[in-house]
């Protein structure tokens, strides 16, 4: 068909949204020549071939703005640049270039790629340079009143509650817009639950100020979204404000995924005392969150991990590096008692500096993985570290060199049935902790080694390389530390531990379950030791000291004993056997 000529905007070299009858006064509704607009983009098959124009631009109009009553769809259309004049061209965002004055709760624009039609899906649509407002030439702060009408979303993507039909969006760049006030700054999804297939959404410098429920919704289907080098600001506080529909829960963030694939980089984010969101800064209801550098003001919870999609058994993964979550501000310390909530299994978390704690919460089967965490004073001044079921009763935790109340190095695994508490405590000395699968059923503790450190040097349990404390023990077997001394890991086996002093040497001793039961110091029996002398000029002079007794061990069947030395204290003699019960002296 004939192309349809119109002027050009000489400074961007595109059509001008006043040739469709646009006036941007701010009392003239611009919503059908706006429309109009935009249908001349999508071209007569929907495909882009025949399209009037390719380049829709929106002039700055002084004193004025865009005022839009409906929603504006961008539909069936391939190549398609929808462009502002910037993305602040007034400071205050109130005077957003287009404003919602829509008698109900809509989007204020829908990219909607429906695809009854196969030539319908939208390919390679750009929206940038522009500021939209969800409600008027009002401004709604905290504890102002929210009108019904408040816009849906700024920018919407898919179909809207109650339209069936599955959506397709390859390629969609937003790019330098800002969104505020409305219910959803930028909403990704499809609340009937049918199939979306957005791959990809590219969200690159935007901003989204005090939008109600969240600043950017994503989700759900097959969604990929790149959020990256944007400002998520004071969004989500008016969750409740909303009550629980196909859009969403009720739960308020600066980004919520619902479920695809979302990719989180270089970010930044905040919300105070008054503006602090709803349940998080981000939230992952479920799909795949990643988070590669991003510096959050925000109070409260950084990150809450709610479950992850799974796939034929798998769970989606994601990463949390280079976050820095801290504001030294009175009101940031008293409501952030915890920074990050994980629960998604096999979830990395590294690089990072927090200020309330980690929760690590139970029932993971893939533990996750923390390096380079960096704590805070906590709140109330103390110390903040890891928390949470995960720790305490299934060790669900490989942590390496973190700083603050917890283990150098502590690969985890799940605790054993007697629900004894994982001790990791910040006294700089290098530690290791490796915990296998518990005995909880018949299974079997199948550590290869549990070394614990304590709160002090001094302290029974301690494993220094450095300043070593004499008679200090260096490991435990088959035994691990309890509040009121030891106890064994399986009765079955004997314990076992060995202990380094400059009169004992490196000593070896074994619990005596006939004894007292208790641990304490008469429990443990001699099992000889290797001795060093302690002047350096005589330290290669290393003998063995085999255990002392004042008569022959009562052991007698088979030839347990054969081959065994001890030194009898009652005839000063060392005695060997020779097979069964029989012992000779050696001298």
């Amino acid at each position: 068909m004939a192309r349809t000529q119109f002027s050009y905007d000489q400074y961007k070299g595109a059509a001008n949204v006043k040739d469709f009858g646009a006036v941007g006064d701010g009392s003239t509704d611009d919503t059908a020549a706006i429309q109009a607009a935009l249908d001349a983009m999508k071209g007569a098959d929907g495909t882009g071939a025949g399209a009037s124009i390719s380049h829709l631009y929106f002039p700055h109009v002084d004193g004025g703005f865009y005022k839009i009553t409906d929603t504006l769809v961008v539909d069936g259309t391939s190549g398609g640049i929808i462009q502002g004049s910037g993305g602040f061209t007034q400071r205050e965002y109130e005077n957003a270039q287009l404003r919602w004055y829509g008698s109900s709760s809509k989007p204020m624009i829908q990219v909607r790629g429906e695809t009854t039609s196969v030539s319908n899906p939208n390919y390679s649509i750009t929206i940038r340079d522009l500021t939209l407002h969800g409600y008027q030439s009002t401004r709604i702060d905290a504890g102002d009143a929210i009108p019904a009408t408040v816009a849906l979303a700024g920018i919407y993507i898919g179909n809207l509650d109650g339209v069936t039909g599955a959506t397709l969006q390859r390629q969609l760049l937003i790019e330098n817009v800002a969104v505020h006030n409305c219910r959803f700054g930028f909403y990704s999804g499809a609340p009937d639950g049918q199939n979306t297939d957005h791959a990809s959404i590219t969200m690159a410098s935007i901003i989204a100020i005090k939008n109600f429920q969240h600043g950017v919704h994503t989700g759900t289907g097959n969604c990929i979204v790149y959020l990256d080098n944007s400002h998520l600001t004071l969004n989500g506080f008016a969750a409740t404000s909303f009550a629980a529909d196909n859009y969403s829960v009720q739960r308020g963030s600066n980004l919520y995924v619902s479920s695809g694939s979302t990719y989180v980089t270089n970010i930044t984010t905040a919300g105070d005392d008054t503006y602090t969101p709803y349940s998080a800064d981000l939230y992952q209801a479920s799909g795949q969150l990643s988070v590669i550098n991003a510096w959050s003001d925000t109070e409260g919870y950084f990150l809450y991990q709610g479950s992850a999609s799974v796939n034929d058994g798998g769970r989606h993964v994601g990463q949390i590096t280079g976050v820095r979550h801290y504001n030294g501000s009175t009101s940031f310390k008293t409501n952030t008692t915890t920074s990050m909530v994980i629960t998604v299994p096999g979830t990395v978390v590294s690089s990072c500096m927090v200020y309330g704690n980690i929760e690590v919460q139970s029932g993971l089967s893939g533990r996750p993985i923390f390096m380079g965490i960096n704590f805070g004073d906590g709140p109330g001044g103390g110390g903040s570290g890891f928390v949470g079921t995960g720790i305490d009763t299934q060790r669900s935790l490989i942590n390496i060199g973190n700083a603050g109340n917890s283990a150098q190095i502590l690969m985890g695994g799940t605790n054993s049935s007697s629900g004894e508490t994982l001790e990791h405590v910040g006294n700089m000395v290098p530690q290791l902790l490796s915990v296998g699968t518990g005995e909880t059923g018949g299974g079997v503790q199948n550590a290869l080694m549990q070394w614990k450190g304590a709160s002090s040097a001094s302290s029974t349990g301690t494993l220094a390389v450095e300043n070593f404390v004499d008679g200090s023990v260096v490991f435990y077997l088959n035994c691990f530390p309890t509040a009121s001394g030891f106890t064994t890991e399986n009765t079955s086996y004997p314990a076992a531990k060995i202990t380094l002093s400059t009169t004992a040497g490196l000593k070896f001793s074994t619990y005596d379950a006939n004894a007292g039961g208790d641990f304490t110091s008469g429990d443990w029996v001699d099992g000889g030791s290797h001795l060093v002398p302690t002047t350096a000029t005589t330290r290669e002079q290393i003998t063995y000291k085999f255990p002392h007794r004042s008569s022959d061990p009562g052991f007698s069947s088979g030839d347990f004993w054969e081959g065994s030395v001890y030194y009898n204290t009652t005839t000063n003699k060392l005695r060997v056997n020779t097979g069964g019960s029989t012992w000779v002296d050696l001298h």
